[in-house]
């Protein structure tokens, strides 16, 4: 069975326009914001550590404490 790879083409990762493609190493569980008090059902993602990482290191406030943590 293929390892599911990332997708991110964050800026702030280094890669974009281009896709990172390492594998998915942590599994992301999240709701989007769609309206004033509104989100969306959970959906589950995934991205690579390096990835996740990076995330945190620039946008520490969409990973509270606790939450979302390896």
């Amino acid at each position: 069975m293929p390892k599911v790879k990332c997708k991110c083409t964050s800026e702030y990762c280094g890669h974009s326009p281009n896709i990172c493609d390492k594998p998915i190493s942590v599994t992301l569980r999240l709701k989007v914001a769609i309206g004033l008090g509104q989100f969306t059902e959970t959906v589950e993602t995934g991205v690579c550590e390096d990835c996740y990482d990076k995330a945190k290191e620039v946008i520490p406030w969409a990973f509270p404490k606790g939450i979302n943590s390896k």
